[in-house]
């Protein structure tokens, strides 16, 4: 999750098949993390779907105790 975080690379991957792509990429917003999912079929990529799930990242710092 640190890396995620330090390198802020939005694009995770993009992968196409017979049909559709599917695209996963992050969103970054002060200290909020949202990973997503793009969905569409080639015929029509205004059909689209997203899937978005906010993430709480838990770093080895906010683990230890004093």
């Amino acid at each position: 999750m640190k890396k995620i975080l330090l390198d802020k690379q939005r694009i995770v991957n993009i992968t196409g098949g017979e049909k559709g792509y599917f695209i996963r990429f992050y969103d970054f917003s002060g200290d909020e993390l949202v990973f997503n999912v793009l969905s569409f079929v080639k015929s029509n990529p205004s059909d689209n779907k997203i899937i978005s799930t906010k993430l709480y990242p838990h770093l080895v710092k906010d683990l230890k105790t004093g």
